[in-house]
């Protein structure tokens, strides 16, 4: 053999100054034309060689046969060290079988689950969609079980045996048995029995059936024959086990992982493992391209080709531009990288290879399913995909053939399968709907089967539990925001639209993405806005869901009033009396919302005397809360902790989504004021227990309450009792949220804690910090806090609010933090004394008014302090000592570790 003129291949070299082929040392016993073959295949490199081009350079006569003839030969190798597939429509390509026994990437797992139903059943078929690694894993497998087998691995060029070839001659070919007569089967058997050896039928989701009948005769003839076949669909086949190769693991959405933790994910193995074989700087993962890597990940749903492919990319597009666009980039027309062959040169002709196949009603549906954003149901896809006077039944069957193919992926959400199309996909077969005029049409269908949705999500909200519900509907976000758009614009229904901009804000909000609905409610506000009389109930819904969550701190109180007394008027004049829910708690919440409370107070009285007039339970129960919350800012806390008792008595009622935007449970908000109630009455423990429990019943409440749990009651009790580091450890909870959510009210929060904090240990002084000064009219409800959190924090703007009454819950703070500061500025003269002490005096008058404890116990303490430093001990201890008597609880707080300190001196 003229070894310098010889080309490898694995084991396989050629001697072309005589025409000869060999694996390892053993000489292939194959004609001229089948040489031929050979010599073309190995020169293309391991890609498909369309059939006329072998005609154009060799003039080769029955290329079927010569293929036929190779395999024959190469299947006599042991181990076998290729095969030739055959790819209908395209052309003929050699695979190599015989390489080191290194483990696919990420399919470790897959490897061992497949080789152990291969020990126990003979029988497996891998069955995954095109791209998900089928033919690399049962190469793998070859590999790592080749000793398994002493007579070796016989491959079959399944699409050839389909080109009307008789089954029995085909195998026999296939296998090397040309010596055969007409009695073929009872022959093969004879030749087959006793032999151990394994079969693979590679690509079978062409020529199933027959795929099915081969394996099914070689497991009849051979009890020591184990057959392994590659299908994006089963067989169906007698015995046959089905393995499914899904794709691999991606980082989850939402924080990106550090580099370490990304690393481990197969998905980002393999492509970090590409994108460095692709580069000739090499490529690594680190702290500046982890994000990106995730994200491109993510976006390929783990395909391992796509991956590949993607993979590929990085160099000629870089990571941010192949991030933007990895669909279309992988999707585009083939001329990327050449060591990509036939059908997997792009992930467009891989899925034209399924797509092609299906029957025109099969087409039909997955273009219809493409309207879809994600997952969907098997009644979505009936009523969305099926034409008029279609059975929807039909369709699912449609799907669930589909779904065999492996162009529709089924995950397990909840328990139940949840049918949808991998990403790469849905663009692929949303390319083709386009195309092919039934767009619009589509669309329509998808749009109107999501307005019926909106009333049966409206009904379950009533009967399912929260978590139920959202786990239920929570999937059909994006498919509202997409037939919403279209509905707007080219659907040009703008009352449909409005409908589902509604219902779907309601939706957005408990799930936590109410802010992506904003844009889309004012777009269907003002179409509404042009219709001469619009739905009342789906104007007063839009115009209700459009101020709710929105930032405060751009809008205007005055507007958000007048809006409010329009849609009251609006909901009277239309009849329906729950629509004046929505109008009426507006007109008490954005009061309340602005630190107004006496206002506030005039507006939960005016709910709860429409709901007692009304006979309305929901009504009645919003005005037990509204009352509890604006009872306890004005100060009136006993008053206020029995309207609470009573409206957690009832939280068991769910608020309906059509009386309110976006409700919050009961239960949260009335332990947010049941546990600053707590800490006012002097319960301590009792307030810390409860605002526990209240973020425990936020987390399962829309997203909003837990910033509301955190800023309202967790975080002020936490800084009351004098604990900094919990209180860090819940501000930070608090941004967290807020800034996840987009919430920037709440955010701001945030901040403004984190400055008090600063203050409290002595980072920064308090007029180093604006945030204390601003004076924006929303922001007056924090500025009331920031005296009962350090007396270095009192601001001009909370004392003139006490003193004009608007605020009450406070005051008795307020005014004792005023005598502390006289006493500093006491210059010596004694003034600041008396100034001090009677101002303490009304502060502890005010507090045992309020029924307000822990407020009497600070105020007792200054007093006495101040007695004492008068050298009035007496009177310092019969100010003192009665407050302290009826301090049950809270021992460990830092007031009343202070006052007993100072009892303790007192003698």
């Amino acid at each position: 053999m003229n070894t310098g003129d010889a080309t490898p291949h694995s084991r396989l070299t050629l001697d072309r100054s005589r025409g000869e082929a060999f694996a390892g040392a053993a000489r292939l016993d194959i004609d001229l034309a089948s040489y031929i073959v050979l010599e073309a295949l190995l020169d293309a490199d391991g890609a498909v060689v369309d059939p006329a081009a072998f005609r154009r350079r060799y003039g080769a006569g029955k290329l079927r046969d010569s293929v036929a003839s190779l395999n024959d030969a190469l299947a006599r190798c042991t181990p076998v060290p290729a095969y030739v597939a055959h790819f209908p429509g395209q052309g003929y390509q050699l695979v190599r079988t015989v390489q080191p026994a290194v483990r696919p990437l990420g399919r470790a797992g897959e490897l061992d689950r497949v080789a152990q139903l291969l020990r126990a059943h003979s029988f497996v078929t891998i069955v995954g969609p095109g791209g998900m690694g089928k033919t690399t894993l049962a190469r793998a497998l070859v590999a790592e079980c080749a000793d398994r087998y002493p007579d070796g691995v016989r491959f079959i060029d399944l699409p050839v045996l389909a080109e009307g070839r008789e089954l029995v001659g085909a195998l026999r070919a296939a296998l090397g048995m040309s010596q055969l007569t007409r009695d073929g089967l009872s022959q093969l058997a004879a030749s087959l029995r006793g032999m151990r050896m394994l079969i693979v039928f590679d690509c079978c989701e062409h020529s199933t059936s027959l795929a099915a009948q081969s394996s099914e005769a070689l497991l009849r003839a051979a009890p020591g024959i184990d057959v392994l076949c590659t299908s994006r669909e089963p067989l169906l086949a007698h015995s046959e086990r089905i393995f499914r190769l899904g794709p691999l693991g991606v980082p989850h959405a939402g924080a990106t992982p550090d580099v370490a933790a990304a690393a481990r994910f197969p998905a980002v193995e393999l492509f970090v493992t590409r994108a460095d074989s692709e580069s000739p700087a090499g490529f690594s993962l680190d702290d500046s391209n982890v994000a990106l890597v995730c994200e491109i990940c993510r976006s390929v749903e783990g395909v391992p080709l796509a991956l590949e492919l993607a993979a590929s990319l990085v160099r000629p597009l870089g990571l941010q531009k192949l991030a933007r666009e990895t669909s279309a980039s992988l999707l585009r027309p083939p001329g990327g990288p050449g060591h990509l062959s036939g059908r997997h040169r792009t992930l467009s002709n891989m899925l034209d290879w399924s797509y092609d196949v299906l029957a025109p009603h099969e087409q039909k549906v997955l273009r219809a399913l493409a309207v879809f954003q994600g997952g969907f149901t098997l009644e979505a896809a009936g009523a969305v995909a099926a034409e008029a006077a279609q059975d929807p039944d039909d369709v699912v069957d449609t799907v669930i053939e589909l779904a065999s193919k492996s162009l529709v992926s089924m995950n397990a959400d909840g328990g139940a399968n949840r049918p949808r199309l991998l990403d790469v996909t849905r663009e692929y077969a949303w390319d083709k709907l386009v195309h092919s005029g039934e767009l619009h049409e589509v669309q329509a269908r998808h749009a109107r089967w999501l307005d019926t949705l909106t009333e049966r999500l409206e009904r379950d909200w009533m009967t399912l539990p929260r978590s139920t519900w959202a786990d239920l509907y929570s999937p059909w976000v994006d498919d509202m925001l997409a037939a919403i758009e279209w509905a707007l614009g080219p659907g040009q229904d703008p009352l449909l639209g409005a409908r589902l901009a509604g219902a779907g804000f309601a939706l957005g909000d408990q799930v936590g993405v109410a802010a992506e609905f904003h844009g889309v409610v004012e777009r269907a506000l003002q179409a509404l806005g042009k219709m001469a009389d619009p739905p009342a109930l789906v104007l007063l819904r839009l115009i209700a869901v459009n101020g709710d969550g929105r930032d405060l701190s751009a809008m205007s109180f005055a507007r958000l009033m007048a809006d409010a007394e329009r849609c009251l008027q609006l909901a009277r004049d239309s009849g329906l009396p729950h629509l004046q829910t929505a109008p009426l708690v507006s007109l008490w919440g954005w009061p309340y919302a602005r630190g107004d409370y006496p206002a506030a107070l005039a507006g939960a009285e005016r709910i709860a005397r429409e709901g007692q007039a009304g006979n309305d339970p929901y009504l009645e129960l919003i005005g037990q809360r509204t009352l509890a919350q604006s009872l306890h800012f004005a100060g009136r806390h006993a008053e206020a902790h029995r309207y609470a008792m009573l409206a957690l008595a009832n939280s068991h009622r769910r608020i309906p989504l059509f009386y309110l935007p976006s409700p919050l449970k009961v239960g949260t908000s009335v332990r947010i004021i049941l546990a600053r109630l707590l800490w006012i009455e002097g319960a301590a423990d009792h307030a810390l227990a409860m605002s526990e429990e209240a973020l425990e019943s936020s987390e399962t409440d829309r997203p909003v309450a837990m910033c509301q749990v955190l800023a309202m009651g967790s975080v002020p009790v936490a800084l009351w009792r004098g604990d900094t580091a919990l209180a860090t450890r819940l501000v930070a909870r608090l941004r967290e949220r807020g800034e996840r959510h987009g919430m920037g009210y709440w955010v701001d929060w945030a901040a403004r804690f984190e400055d008090v904090l600063d203050v409290i240990e002595g980072r920064a002084a308090a007029h180093s910090r604006p945030s204390f000064a601003d004076t924006h009219e929303f922001s007056a409800k924090f500025r009331d806090h920031l005296a009962t959190f350090s007396p270095s924090l009192l601001t001009a703007d909370a004392l003139e609010r006490g003193a004009a009454g608007t605020v009450g819950w406070c005051v008795p703070e307020l005014l004792r933090v005023q005598a502390l500061q006289r006493l500093a500025a006491d210059a010596g003269d004694g003034d600041g004394d008396g100034t001090a002490a009677v101002l303490l005096a009304r502060s502890l008058a005010l507090a045992h008014e309020q029924g307000a404890l822990a407020w009497a116990l600070r105020s007792a303490t200054s007093l006495a302090a101040l007695y004492l430093r008068r050298g009035d001990r007496p009177l310092a201890r019969a100010t003192l000592e009665p407050v302290l008597a009826r301090c049950k609880e809270g021992f460990g707080t830092a007031d009343l570790r202070a006052a007993l300190a100072l009892m303790a001196t007192l003698g």
